[in-house]
């Protein structure tokens, strides 16, 4: 959606439904164990259970769609939930991953938020973060098969781990320019291209059966 109004005249005209005075503003009442009264923070247990995504995009998407004064949850703004993750991946990103990932896979790579960041304000200390989600990229097994015969692989986290690591490789080629990462998303953009190793809706190493794989 374009724009909160958009979304907003969908909610109403398309799907029928009422918006309740006060929104968009509001009181998350989630109930589960994660904490949604105080920023995030690496702390829930290991990075697989307190992001699995990256959360620094998702909150500078909100934080440029709605305002850095939209209210989260009581006196937070999207502002402070930025700061605070932002701050959080500078200080702990690199360590956190090494600490809780199979680090020949990396299954749950991402940085497209600091690159993002990085694009926009031109945070040099962002640099040498990115710098070492590159190094980690190209010392996995699944890198550095498909950089050599344009394999991708689909079983042992594969699927999810060359398509997380490609991602991030595409943000900070774009957002730095630096022909090293240029280099890395080539090679995964090479791989996806010409590999033959597709799994079809028979196999089953990574997916229920009948449902193959499809990637864009």
């Amino acid at each position: 959606m374009p724009s909160l109004q958009d979304e907003t005249d969908f909610y109403r005209n398309v799907l029928g439904w009422t918006i309740p005075s006060g929104e968009p503003n509001f009181n998350n009442s989630f109930t589960g164990s994660y904490d949604w009264r105080t920023p995030p923070n690496f702390g829930f247990g290991n990075i697989k259970n307190d992001t699995e995504g990256d959360d620094l995009w998702v909150w500078d998407q909100q934080f440029k769609r709605y305002g850095g004064s939209f209210t989260v949850n009581g006196s937070d703004t999207i502002a402070d939930w930025r700061s605070e993750v932002l701050n959080k991946y500078k200080a702990n990103l690199l360590t956190r991953l090494d600490a809780d990932e199979n680090t020949s896979v990396y299954p749950h790579m991402y940085g497209q938020g600091l690159c993002v960041v990085y694009h926009d304000t031109g945070d040099s200390s962002i640099l040498p973060i990115l710098t070492g989600l590159r190094t980690r990229i190209q010392n996995t097994t699944h890198y550095q098969r498909l950089a050599s015969n344009s394999r991708i692989s689909v079983s042992n986290f594969g699927a999810r781990a060359v398509a997380r690591q490609a991602t991030v490789a595409a943000y900070a080629a774009q957002a730095t320019g630096d022909p090293d990462w240029i280099t890395v998303r080539d090679n995964f953009v090479t791989a996806y291209a010409t590999a033959t190793n597709w799994q079809d809706s028979t196999d089953t190493p990574a997916m229920a059966p009948g449902t193959g794989m499809f990637f864009g």
